[in-house]
This record gives C-alpha cells, sequence and structure tokens, in this order.
C-alpha cells in the first residue's frame, strides 16, 4: 500500500454525488470541482479534511452541519448557493 492518501482530486468529472470516502480517514485536501454535485453530504467523518473545493457544481442549498469542523477552506464558487442572500 500507499499508506494514507491525504490529498485527492476529483475534479472534472461526472459525480452527482459525495459518497464512499469514510475509508480515508487521514484526508485533508478534497478538490471536487467541476462536477453535478447537488448536495453537500457525508464529509462529517472526514475529521482531518482542512480544505475542500466544490466549486462549479449544482449546490443550491448548503447546510453547514455538513461540513466537517475542522475545515479551514471552502471554495463554492459557481454555486447557485452562492446567491443566497445570507450566504456569507
Amino acid at each position: 500500500m500507499l499508506g494514507p492518501v491525504t490529498n485527492l482530486y476529483l475534479q472534472q468529472n461526472v459525480i452527482e454525488r459525495i459518497e464512499n470516502l469514510e475509508s480515508l480517514s487521514h484526508l485533508r485536501f478534497l478538490v471536487l470541482s467541476g462536477n453535478s454535485i447537488q448536495k453537500v453530504e457525508n464529509l462529517l467523518s472526514m475529521q482531518m479534511l482542512k480544505f475542500l473545493d466544490i466549486s462549479d457544481n449544482l449546490i443550491s442549498h448548503l447546510d453547514i452541519d455538513e461540513l466537517p469542523p475542522s475545515l479551514l477552506v471552502l471554495n463554492l464558487s459557481v454555486n447557485q448557493c452562492t446567491k443566497a442572500c445570507n450566504y456569507r
């Protein structure tokens, strides 16, 4: 094995759901930009995640309770949820 995965780049695919990442407990950097994700979900188990890029997806509503507390950087640009009046 290569050891624990800390960085994962999955941009520009046809990913529709964030799923099956539970086994990557050491993940710190995750890029899912340019996909077809509609909902932020299944990230709470990623307790070491610091950077998440889910820009350029189809997210219309962000539930911050779905984000791990360890997260320091979140990129949501080019998502419908950034146009909501209470986004910031």
